[in-house]
């Protein structure tokens, strides 16, 4: 990487430069990359905290969590008034079985931004993956108030709500994702799961084969 870093330096010249680079990486999943980026962006800028937060999602997907919790409390340390920043640390926590300090995280970031949807489907994520079921479909619900467009809380909702043996709520919600977002695979395998324990095992097979499909053409 340090071929390319010094490549980058030629049309990269701020931190916030080197920060959205690092962020196109990483949605890439190049995370090796995209940790070398953010690097670069932190010694342009010590004190940058977004680019802790990103080196801290890098290290997290890396495996390196106890070095990923340090990034993060880092980037919070130096912005201790960024959703992002406490966004971030949840996965993390979460991974790590430390429920207390993920649902904390998440609700602060919440405190932040009362406003974002994605801060209150973390939060229905999290409360799902440490099985408090009712609080999690509450999120989700509130979620949904803030933006009943995305497809991805309609699925995560359906994906708790199947988790809690309530089937046909679960088919609604798979239902209302493929509407909004009907070319992404994800949903035709999850509403297939779903068909099958309703015992529709030829809309089962439609689906699975249209996930198969999808899958195929990305």
């Amino acid at each position: 990487m340090q071929k390319q870093t010094n490549t980058l330096d030629i049309f990269l010249q701020t931190p916030s430069q080197w920060i959205n680079e690092g962020h196109t990486r990483y949605k890439a999943r190049h995370y090796h990359e995209a940790l070398d980026v953010y690097e670069h962006a932190m010694q342009l800028d010590p004190n940058h905290s977004p680019a802790y937060s990103g080196k801290g999602n890098c290290l997290h997907y890396l495996g390196r969590y106890q070095e990923a919790l340090v990034a993060h409390a880092r980037a919070i340390q130096l912005d201790p008034y960024s959703a992002y920043a406490y966004r971030s640390i949840v996965k993390t926590f979460t991974t790590l079985n430390r429920s207390v300090e993920a649902i904390s995280a998440i609700k602060q970031a919440i405190e932040l931004e009362p406003d974002n949807a994605s801060n209150h489907c973390t939060l229905g994520d999290v409360y799902s993956e440490f099985k408090f079921y009712e609080e999690a479909l509450a999120a989700y619900a509130q979620a949904l108030r803030l933006d009943p467009s995305s497809a991805t809380i309609y699925n995560n909702m359906g994906f708790l709500l199947e988790l809690m043996q309530r089937y046909p709520e679960a088919l609604r919600s798979y239902e209302q994702a493929i509407e909004l977002e009907p070319g992404e695979s994800l949903f035709y395998y999850n509403i297939s799961v779903v068909l099958a324990k309703l015992g529709r095992l030829e809309e089962t097979r439609q689906a699975y084969e249209k996930a198969q499909q999808l899958e195929s053409k990305s």
